[in-house]
């Protein structure tokens, strides 16, 4: 538990999961707290409420988690006895274990009668009987309170739960890492016509975020003579997968163009943003929302093609900073990467997805949107 204190301030007490380990809604809201620190109107206590010590971990119950929890609702107990918060931001989980553990705490919260504001950055699905019963959970805790969305995609989630007049729209953001310099000669390096497109798949290594289709689409490509290497990167949560992955790549004869670069940190990333041209993400994802890669990518002028789930269809405008899939499918995906190849064609996307980034995503854009939430529904 971390605290910044000043007198006179806005007290929020912030409850989200935080890195490590490393995963796109705990990045996302890293930057939120960061940004939420950075102003004087608030005097913050964090506590980082995941306890995880790896993604392979994240969904297994364990004596760990017990222990944690316990440790998490002890320095919860005493910040609202002793802090006295004006607002609490909790970032909940929708699925798994964390959804209970994050629904205990929003209950204890209420019970306290603290003005909370939640901010979805999972979707909140309602199949069957467990859907309707977390569904209904939901409603309960959402309550009177605020609730932040992704985007406008997002709403029907929870129109029939949550009072429209309580639903806040704010996109995602990231910290800007490369100068207009620094991009213009990263640009002026990939534009060269003699080099072999480079292809990046960026994501923890789940199915689901679509190495499979990524791989297929290789194949297709390879087949057709199509000169490119591809790169994948990102953590394993099995084993299985890991061990698929190289049959697949083997299977389809593609050892000499495709490889494997693990986890990638804040310098790896930056190393395959400086290098590759175009990104692959073919998520399906049941609770993908957003995917914090794309402007990841989006930062370094690379063309996106990705699935057009969650909010990606407001994140990418198709044809003109990326491409959204319909289908999804490996053929698709391949098309769209042909496509690519024109370098003419792939500069234009370049900057426009690089002036995209710019206008919309930075955490310059995104701070003061965020603050004025904070701000007005800890004082409302």
């Amino acid at each position: 538990m971390t605290l910044s204190s000043t007198d006179d301030k806005q007290k929020v007490l912030f409850l989200t999961p935080l890195p490590p380990p490393f995963y796109g809604s705990a990045l996302s809201s890293q930057t939120c707290l960061n940004v939420l620190k950075s102003d004087n109107r608030f005097e913050v206590i964090n506590i980082k409420i995941n306890y995880s010590d790896s993604l392979c971990n994240l969904n297994k119950f364990s004596l760990k988690k017990i222990i944690g929890f316990a440790d998490v609702l002890n320095q919860i107990f005493v910040s609202i006895k002793k802090f006295k918060p004006d607002l609490v931001y909790l970032m909940p989980a929708t699925s798994g274990f964390a959804f209970w553990r994050d629904i205990i705490i929003a209950i204890i919260l209420k019970m306290f009668g603290l003005r909370i504001i939640f901010h979805l950055r999972t979707r909140i699905i309602c199949h069957g009987l467990i859907g309707f019963i977390r569904l209904k959970i939901f409603k309960y805790v959402f309550s009177s309170q605020k609730v932040i969305l992704l985007g406008k995609e997002l709403i029907a989630d929870i129109e029939n739960i949550v009072d429209r007049n309580n639903i806040l729209l704010l996109t995602n953001a990231i910290e800007q890492h490369i100068s207009d310099d620094e991009f213009n000669s990263i640009f002026s390096f990939k534009n060269n016509d003699t080099r072999n497109l480079k292809l990046l798949f960026l994501s923890n290594m789940i199915k689901a975020k679509g190495w499979p289709k990524a791989l297929h689409a290789a194949k297709i490509l390879s087949d057709k003579g199509f000169c490119f290497e591809f790169y994948f990167a990102g953590s394993w949560i099995s084993r299985e997968d890991e061990i698929e992955f190289y049959h697949t790549v083997s299977g389809y004869d593609l050892s000499d163009k495709v490889y494997f670069l693990g986890h990638a940190d804040l310098d790896k990333k930056k190393e395959l943003f400086n290098k590759c041209d175009v990104l692959i993400f073919p998520t399906e994802y049941r609770l993908e929302t957003f995917g914090r890669v794309i402007i990841e990518a989006m930062e370094y002028g690379i063309p996106v093609i990705a699935n057009g789930i969650g909010t990606i269809p407001s994140i990418i405008e198709h044809g003109v900073d990326g491409f959204v899939l319909e289908e999804n499918t490996p053929t698709e995906i391949a098309h769209y990467i042909i496509d690519l190849a024109n370098s003419v064609k792939r500069s234009s996307i370049s900057l426009n997805a690089r002036n995209a980034f710019l206008k919309r995503f930075t955490t310059d854009v995104f701070k003061d949107k965020f603050i004025d939430i904070i701000y007005s529904s800890s004082i409302s």
